[in-house]
């Protein structure tokens, strides 16, 4: 199966879409092709200033979505996206009403419902579209003193992982995580906040047991929490810090899905996995801001190539 990832497109204007409608990529070759948010660059607070930036913003967006979907209609290709920080605000409006552009955003769906091609293996998408211009872990560790990198004696990033695979698995629950973590009781109130959205991020990203008989594909705007891809500088200590979805990360070991493709941190281009043991991998890929990548991907059988010009 060939798959068509488009990293974070930032359009400011209808004119920034000519290197989107005059494709020199034989698109006709493949099954899929994802959209991973951030379609227009101006953010939600920029259209709070008037209705007309909010029409231009939406007619950008349409526009981006009608070539889309025109490659729809002419070799049966469905497309997927999710909304990205800069544009979850409009992303339901400038999807809406193409038949052949899937809006995946907190949602699954199976690839053999949605195409007209013939397929050799059926896939469901799940999709995890950013709700928030503000994107962060849902338990933003570096605030807690146990759990910040940059004090002696924290726990590491893979010990928190672990600690949280095994809350999902219903070995450990929030009361256990405030004793182990060593949260302060000022703090306590705020971290059962952070660790009740990350529950609810795992619980709606993992699929139900009617999708087991299928391959499993991530779309999310945001990364996965500590892997290679989802360094965010926001914070002093700059590259030692990791912002993906931390609900994300435990969906994905937990239903071991097969591939996940995401954007928002515009690396030239990222590629990454994340190992479950006895061969069985999760591959990662952002293609970067406006990038273009190109996966293959067959009986657990991968590879990738870089098409961004």
């Amino acid at each position: 199966m060939n798959f068509l990832i488009w990293g974070d497109p930032h359009l400011n204007q209808k004119e920034d879409l000519e290197k989107y409608s005059d494709l020199d990529v034989a698109v006709e070759n493949y099954d899929a092709m994802f959209v991973v948010g951030d379609v227009v660059d101006p953010i939600p607070r920029d259209r709070e200033s008037g209705d007309s930036i909010i029409d231009e913003d939406k007619s950008t967006g349409r526009a981006f979505y009608r070539i889309f979907n025109q490659i729809g209609e002419q070799h049966g290709i469905p497309t997927f996206t999710v909304p990205g920080n800069h544009d979850h605000d409009i992303h339901d409006l400038i999807v809406e009403d193409f038949e052949h552009v899937n809006n995946v955003k907190d949602s699954m769906v199976r690839l053999s419902e949605v195409t007209d091609r013939d397929i050799s293996e059926d896939y469901t998408i799940v999709g995890n579209g950013a709700r928030q211009f503000d994107l962060r872990p849902e338990i933003d560790y570096p605030k807690y003193e146990s759990l910040n990198p940059g004090h002696e004696d924290s726990y590491s990033l893979e010990e928190i992982e672990d600690m949280l695979n095994r809350a999902v698995d219903g070995q450990h629950g929030q009361n256990e995580l405030i004793d182990i973590f060593d949260i302060s009781r000022n703090q306590e109130s705020e971290f059962i906040h952070e660790y009740t959205n990350f529950i609810n991020v795992h619980g709606s990203l993992t699929p139900p047991e009617k999708y087991s008989d299928t391959n499993t594909i991530y779309l999310s705007h945001i990364g996965a929490f500590n892997t290679s891809n989802d360094l965010k500088h926001v914070h002093e200590l700059d590259d030692d810090l990791h912002y993906g979805s931390m609900g994300l990360k435990t969906a994905i070991k937990q239903s071991k899905a097969d591939l996940l493709f995401h954007g928002h941190n515009h690396n030239e281009h990222g590629f990454d996995y994340l190992s479950h043991g006895d061969n069985d991998e999760t591959y990662i890929i952002d293609p970067g801001k406006s990038g273009i990548t190109e996966v293959s991907y067959d009986d657990g059988s991968f590879t990738y190539r870089d098409l961004t010009e």
